[in-house]
């Protein structure tokens, strides 16, 4: 082989594993979802705390298994910015709101979040979904779960970002999550 082919070949190889190693890096997203409406409070131009219904599914097992998911839950959650948060994060999250917000009623489902957890959440106490951020522990851990629509709203999560939003197309790995979240919205 000519010595600019190995060289070539050795720079897209290590282009391509360096784009390999910043997405794992970021960590799978947390939570599935297709949704049906967004509201912002207090308002949308000044967003602190954001509840989104619709329904959910979440990664079981973390970064171990990142195709398990939990059986899909239709209601609503409730997210807010961290209390710490600088002025460039509150726009980045805002950012990732309204993103939310544009999918909302579309019926394109999404991956979003950057909650950590290992483990089968139907063993967990009461279902519930206790999670760490796993970005920054300063923030402590939060109940991530899907509220239903008889439940009091009660105190929001602190809203982690990671990726963005991910649109999850109906094909490929995630074809099965991706139709039983909207299979759920038509019941």
């Amino acid at each position: 082989m000519k010595p600019a082919r190995v060289r070539n070949t050795l720079l897209v190889m290590t282009a391509l594993f360096s784009a390999v190693l910043n997405v794992r890096a970021s960590g799978p997203a947390s939570t599935y979802a297709v949704l049906e409406k967004v509201v912002f409070e207090p308002s949308e131009s000044a967003a602190e705390r954001i509840q989104i219904w619709g329904a959910f599914s979440y990664v079981q097992g973390g970064i171990r298994s990142p195709f398990l998911t939990s059986a899909p839950e239709r209601g609503s959650m409730y997210f807010r910015t961290p209390a710490n948060a600088t002025e460039a994060q509150k726009q980045a999250i805002r950012k990732e709101w309204a993103d939310l917000k544009a999918v909302a009623g579309t019926g394109q489902a999404i991956a979003f979040g950057n909650w950590f957890y290992l483990g089968d959440f139907s063993q967990a106490p009461g279902n519930r979904r206790m999670l760490a951020n796993s970005v920054d522990r300063s923030q402590g851990s939060g109940e991530v779960r899907v509220l239903k629509d008889s439940e009091a709203r009660g105190e929001p999560t602190v809203y982690t970002t990671n990726s963005g939003l991910v649109k999850l197309p109906a094909t490929g790995s995630h074809a099965a999550v991706v139709t039983e979240l909207k299979a759920l919205l038509k019941k």
